[in-house]
């Protein structure tokens, strides 16, 4: 039956844990069950959730078995040494991209993307070609599905594929988005001062210490986490974010500060995450070993101290090891370092006064399975992080990360490839199903700017005549939308200091706009623009209103930019200059004080009209 059914896998998923040394099967048998009888036998289109446990635990166990996955100290999560060679794969991906139970839809696609993510050290210089063929995959799987979307199955699997790579974005952009700005945001904002509750470095009683934050409100979160970190010593990673008692999580990195609902001169409180839970391990294997990334440390901080002729420490600079780590006095007497040597030593009887590196490694194996807090005590006094890179070796990688093209982030891949880019722009936004067009457009508007669309607009001249109908389609909401979205970055004045070569280059983008009656375009779209404001209440209406207010609000700013340009060239009308920026600056504050005062009004007349209380006799 399909009771026995589900509690048989739940059996089975409990008699192997990749986090325990022991296991209740013989040592091949997790194996063959995995290959030869989950991956062949279990229907991927109805796998239940129980069956899917079943089948991601013995993954995991198999393929730290084979080397392919390390699991980190905590035992809850892992670090991939091998992906290519990885056992089930395939399957994983079909069971995200086929499976109809939602729930195992959103378990397998989390896990595909810390496959796809959390790389070990040896394999960073494969990332961008790992995230490559993910993407290739995922999308040639998209445009067979919306090319045949003509039934529910095809556009069912249509709208998993795109969820998957929306996922997959938001796990791949933990660290940032390497600079390259959303279409929806290619303006930083508007300027927020936000104050900082740190609870990083602080543990005592009474009030936290406070200080400010610089930045716009289309920054995102690990902007927030950057700049923090930098003023409370901490790597960006490890801050802790909190905000009305909600915590925002790693996968929320790439969101803008103003869709995290962040307003200028809010109170955000900051703390440190526990790193035991990012530490990787440091033995692996049966029977234990080091592992390489411990061995390289450990080598680095030997040869450091040793000052013998052979490379090997001597009792003294064994002493000043143990010093420097931080132990008394106690812990650095000449009997104690003696039983380590003699305990560890590889050094033949006559030489039992030095501790070869082989030695040192059999000292810190012992350590790791007795106390290995203490280990990781030792590592940090050396500038080691919880994932055995060294400090300043990781910091110089993630100011490169930020300030370089981020050639490996799939954001960057998606709008550079037009193949990829075609697929979700004119293959999606033109299905039948209204919520893929929804999916697919929340997408694009979360990629940076397509270089092809952005030159066609950015490469006008005034010798060429320009078809504004063609570039700026009044019947085509989204790629209206998304070239006003162009035009207005190359309109309105920009937030940051620009050098002065951009700044002639947006001069003369302005000057062909007007020349080729760009701006006449815009006002003839501005009065025959149809603007729907009720309320529907379905995805697909309130995703139309947002583009239309999109569209609205860029073609206002322009036309206000290029209004407020003419008029402030007349020296006599500096004064309406002043109170035109002045509106502009002050209308949502004043919009949101006319709110208030309305709240405030109807409260008073509904006092006014309560009833008076009963008086009664005592």
């Amino acid at each position: 039956s399909m009771k026995e059914r589900e509690l048989t896998f739940k059996a089975f998923r409990r008699m192997v844990y990749a986090g325990r040394s022991t296991i209740y099967l013989q040592d091949e048998v997790p194996q063959i069950l995995f290959t030869k009888h989950m991956m062949q036998d279990l229907q991927i289109a109805s796998m239940t959730l129980s069956a899917y446990e079943c089948w991601e635990r013995y993954f995991v166990f198999v393929n730290c078995g084979a080397q392919h996955l390390q699991m980190l100290e905590n035992n809850k999560s892992f670090m991939v040494n091998s992906y290519e060679q990885l056992v089930g794969l395939d399957m994983l991906w079909q069971i995200a991209l086929s499976c109809r139970d939602d729930a195992v839809h959103k378990k397998s696609t989390e896990l595909i993307n810390k496959i796809c993510n959390r790389v070990s050290a040896e394999l960073k210089d494969q990332l961008a070609a790992i995230r490559q063929s993910v993407l290739e995959k995922i999308m040639n799987e998209l445009l067979a599905s919306v090319e045949n979307g003509g039934d529910a199955q095809d556009s069912d699997k249509a709208e998993r594929i795109l969820n998957l790579l929306d996922q997959f974005l938001n796990a791949s952009e933990c660290r940032g988005m390497g600079g390259l700005r959303p279409h929806e945001a290619l303006s930083r904002g508007k300027k927020w001062h936000l104050t900082i509750i740190n609870k990083i470095n602080y543990h005592g009683y009474g009030k936290a210490p406070q200080f400010k934050v610089v930045l716009h409100e289309h920054d995102s979160l690990w902007d927030l986490r950057r700049a923090v970190a930098k003023k409370g010593d901490c790597y960006p990673e490890l801050v802790k974010v909190i905000y009305r008692g909600n915590i925002w999580h790693d996968d929320q990195n790439s969101l803008s500060l103003q869709q995290l609902n962040l307003r200028d001169g809010v109170t955000v409180s900051v703390q440190k995450k526990d790193q035991k839970s990012e530490r990787v391990a440091l033995m692996t294997g049966t029977p234990p070993r080091l592992v390489p990334a411990m061995i390289k440390a450990l080598t680095e901080i030997h040869q450091r101290f040793a000052t013998n002729d052979d490379h090997s420490l001597s009792m003294d600079d064994m002493r000043r090891y143990i010093l420097e780590c931080g132990a008394g006095e106690s812990s650095a007497n000449k009997g104690r370092i003696q039983s380590i040597f003699a305990q560890h030593g590889t050094q033949p009887r006559g030489y039992q006064d030095r501790l070869s590196l082989n030695g040192f490694f059999n000292f810190y194996k012992s350590a790791c399975m007795d106390r290995v807090d203490h280990v990781w005590n030792d590592l940090c006094v050396f500038k080691y992080r919880y994932d055995l890179r060294r400090e300043e070796v990781a910091r110089a990688e993630e100011e490169a990360l930020f300030n370089a093209n981020p050639e490996t982030l799939p954001r960057y891949i998606l709008t550079t490839s037009n193949k990829y880019f075609d697929i979700l722009f004119n293959n999606c936004l033109k299905s039948k199903s209204s919520r893929i067009r929804t999916l697919a457009w929340k997408l694009i508007l979360r990629l940076p700017t397509n270089p092809g669309r952005k030159r066609q607009i950015s490469e006008l001249s005034e010798a060429v005549a320009i078809d504004w109908k063609q570039l700026l389609p009044a019947d085509d909401l989204f790629s209206l939308v998304y070239g006003v979205l162009i035009c207005e970055s190359l309109t309105v004045e920009p937030e940051s200091q620009i050098s002065d070569a951009e700044l002639r280059e947006r001069a003369n983008w302005r000057a062909a706009f007007l020349q080729q009656k760009g701006f006449e375009h815009l006002v003839q779209i501005l009065f025959t623009f149809e603007y729907n404001n009720d309320n529907a209440g379905n995805d697909e209406h309130d995703d139309k209103k947002r583009a239309q207010q999109l569209a609205l609000t860029a073609i206002l700013k322009m036309i206000e930019s290029f209004f407020v340009g003419a008029v402030s060239c007349n020296p006599s009308m500096s004064d309406l200059v002043d109170q035109l920026r002045s509106i502009s600056l002050t209308a949502g504050d004043d919009h949101k004080e006319d709110k208030d005062a309305t709240a405030t009004t109807k409260k008073v007349k509904k006092a006014r009209k309560a009833p008076k209380p009963k008086e009664y006799e005592t």
